[in-house]
């Protein structure tokens, strides 16, 4: 019964249907859900397929801003269920996007490391990646993720991040991870970044195995 309720929520926002997003999301939270888990199995899910069928198939803008709108009302019901079932926080990531205005992307990591319990400050999107850097020195931050979106400015934005970072005095308090399709796990080799992630649940998991690294760091 739980996998019919989110296989719903998956199709809804696959189709755009915004009009019953919060239906559907409180069917599958009053089903046992989580609320995480309905961000993360399928509205995050729902997104994920969303921007595989534009890449393969190609879609109309507005069936993406639909796909889009249907995700942002979904996490929004259910953020009243989100903060009954909050924990203590695992660790701080800011995120950013340098270099174009893009912000789906850093909405569903924004949304999916919420419910996993971090603290998560959004430094913006067409931003400098130093500013970025300097987000994540004032708030002393455990994570910087940065989402990558133009080949030609990818190296140079993880490099300037790195800089600055080390500038700060900050570098080995935090662990940079990067995504988005200009991101690679050479390009992060290359660049000193600690991480590569392909979507949002490996974000997760790598700030959460770092989180925990930097604890048993400070112990001693």
């Amino acid at each position: 019964m739980k996998s019919s309720h989110i296989d719903d929520v998956v199709r809804a926002v696959v189709e755009g249907n915004y009009q019953g997003a919060v239906d559907l999301c409180e069917k599958a939270h009053s089903a046992g859900m989580e609320a995480r888990d309905i961000i993360t199995r399928g509205l995050s899910k729902g997104m994920v397929e969303t921007a595989r069928r534009y890449r393969s198939k190609g879609m109309y803008l507005d069936s993406i801003i639909r796909a889009a709108a249907t995700f942002q009302i979904g996490v929004a019901s259910l953020q009243p269920h989100l903060e009954k079932e909050k924990r203590a926080p695992v660790g701080r990531i800011v995120l950013g996007v340098p270099d174009g205005p893009w912000t789906i992307g850093k909405s569903i990591v924004s949304a999916v490391m919420s419910a996993y319990d971090f603290e998560v400050i959004d430094a913006g999107s067409d931003i400098d990646p130093r500013e970025i850097a300097k987000k994540a020195a004032e708030t002393r931050a455990d994570i910087v993720g940065v989402g990558l979106y133009l080949a030609h400015r990818a190296a140079q934005s993880a490099a300037e991040l790195e800089e600055e970072l080390v500038k700060l005095g900050v570098r080995h308090k935090v662990r940079v991870i990067i995504s988005g399709p200009c991101a690679t796990t050479k390009l992060a080799s290359e660049m000193g970044a600690d991480a590569y992630a392909k979507d949002a649940l490996d974000v997760v998991t790598a700030s959460t195995s770092f989180c925990q690294e930097l604890r048993s760091q400070m112990a001693p």
